[in-house]
């Protein structure tokens, strides 16, 4: 099994000086650094790729799944895990707080993907919960 890890841009850890992020971010590991939609790889050289909690991050998110769909081989999966909402992080490449199962549904069945499984983890008070919970780990960061 050959494992080729990517990452869209070269994020120093210094969030745009916001204190959502901080300390050093080590891309060391990353095999390919540069745009999702261009991934320097032939046509079908993957049979799984996963992307995991960062579509929020990309741009053009509609032009990953495009990407995506080029780098698979004839029945390969896709594996997208994604945060529903989510504060600003990794400024300035933030672009999204989230993304619903209905922008999946369009998007990954317009490029010919077969959505097989999509779960759902936590609800609308959940996340309300966690965010409360962080206020006073906030609160310290910018005091």
């Amino acid at each position: 099994m050959n494992y080729v890890s990517q990452d869209n841009r070269q994020y120093d850890g210094r969030d745009n000086n916001e204190p959502m992020q901080t300390g050093k971010w080590n891309i060391s590991g990353i095999d390919i650094i540069g745009d999702i939609a261009s991934i320097p790889e032939a046509d079908g050289s993957f049979d799984v790729i996963m992307c995991t909690e960062v579509f929020e991050n990309f741009p053009d998110p509609i032009l990953a799944i495009k990407e995506f769909q080029r780098l698979l081989k004839k029945d390969g999966m896709l594996i997208i895990t994604v945060p529903f909402c989510s504060l600003t992080h990794f400024a300035p490449y933030h672009f999204s707080t989230g993304f619903n199962r209905h922008f999946y549904e369009h998007h990954l069945n317009h490029f010919g993907f077969e959505v097989t499984e999509m779960t759902t983890n936590g609800n609308y008070f959940e996340y309300i919960a966690q965010e409360i919970w962080r206020l006073n780990y906030m609160q310290k960061l910018i005091q």
